[in-house]
């Protein structure tokens, strides 16, 4: 947050008798940077999401081999783009949409094959297509997913733009 002082002195004649003022003027600049507001929500939602895909996990145990094996496929790649999500890489953006890209299109497939109604997937692509504007239009998203390496240091000296 900087503050900005503009002092204007106006001339003084005689006949305009105009007096010499100051005005200050503060202005702040905020940078929209890290995980807070609807990104923060975008975060919680991710969180509860992975609870939802292990309980998924866990359920389908009892089915097939492929349908086992397509929720241990869908939970890792949460997980992975939990963790870029949780490293502020450059990746997590794109990944999101490629991932929310591949939900819209399985809803489609769950309905065309009668296994959900159609509100429910009109409701998941809806919030897909939120999601995805949000993060192509952010100003916080493209100030906060710069970084290009996955090292654990988060020191004060670090530059986000990597080597």
């Amino acid at each position: 947050m900087t503050f900005e002082i503009h002092w204007e002195v106006f001339r003084m004649t005689n006949k305009d008798k105009v007096q010499p003022r100051q005005e200050i003027k503060f202005t702040t600049v905020r940078e929209l940077k890290g995980i807070a507001g609807w990104l923060g929500l975008l975060g919680l939602s991710m969180v509860l999401g992975l609870f939802i895909l292990i309980h998924s996990v866990i359920t389908s145990i009892s089915y097939t081999t492929f349908e086992f094996m397509l929720n241990v496929i869908v939970l890792t790649a949460w997980a992975f783009m939990m963790i870029l999500f949780a490293k502020h890489h450059q990746w997590f953006p794109k990944f999101f949409i490629i991932i929310q890209v591949l939900i819209i299109a399985l809803t489609w497939l769950i309905w065309i094959g009668g296994l959900a109604p159609m509100q429910v997937v009109v409701t998941q692509n809806i919030v897909s297509i939120v999601w995805i504007c949000y993060l192509v239009r952010s100003k916080r998203v493209k100030n906060t997913f710069l970084r290009t390496d996955f090292s654990h240091k988060w020191g004060k000296n670090e530059t986000l733009m990597g080597k």
